[in-house]
Formats: C-alpha cells, structure tokens, sequence
C-alpha cells in the first residue's frame, strides 16, 4: 500500500466514523516499516481522537468504531492496529505529527 492509498483509506474510515455518529477531531496514520524492507505496507497504526470518547472506557470506545475498522479492512485488505484517544489523552502524548499522511 502506498501513501495515496493510505490517504484513500484515511478518507474512506474517517466518512465511515463519521457516517456512523462518530466525530473525529483527528485521525493519525502511520506506516511502520522495517528496515530493509520495501515501502509496501503490510499493517497500518492508526490514533482515532474524538471528543466523544470522553468518559468512556477503553471497551466503551472500541464498540463505537469496530464497524468502520472492519469496513475499512475489507475493503483495503489491510490490518490495523487501533488506538482510541480523547483530545486531552491525544496532547500529553509525544505522537508525532510527521507520521500523519
């Protein structure tokens, strides 16, 4: 998968979360890679943040985007790795924005 295609797919779970009530504030993409290999990407790690996953738990938060993971999965035939963050959780962390496609 390359960096158009991970913009597809950004584009196509954010309408999907948003299609499903879900507000996104922001949604990181980051394509690890392991040294030597090549830039065709296997798996995808990606920080959902909204508002409305405040006081919700970690459990309450992935029922209301598992839908749209697996729509996105099937359609892209990727996996993903999945992080669910409130904007308050999403700013004391160090995640870097240059990994955002």
């Amino acid at each position: 998968m390359d960096n158009s295609e991970i913009k597809e797919l950004s584009a196509f779970l954010e309408n999907a979360l948003d299609e499903s009530g879900l507000s996104v504030d922001v949604l990181v993409v980051s394509a690890p890679t392991i040294k030597g290999e090549n830039k065709k990407h296997k798996e995808l790690d990606l920080v959902i943040v909204s508002s409305d996953f405040r006081d919700k738990s970690i459990a309450e938060r992935n029922l209301l985007t598992t839908r749209s993971e697996i729509r996105t999965q099937r359609k892209y035939g990727i996996a993903f790795d999945v992080l669910n963050l409130t904007p308050e959780e999403y700013s004391a962390t160090n995640f870097m924005q240059s990994s955002m496609f």
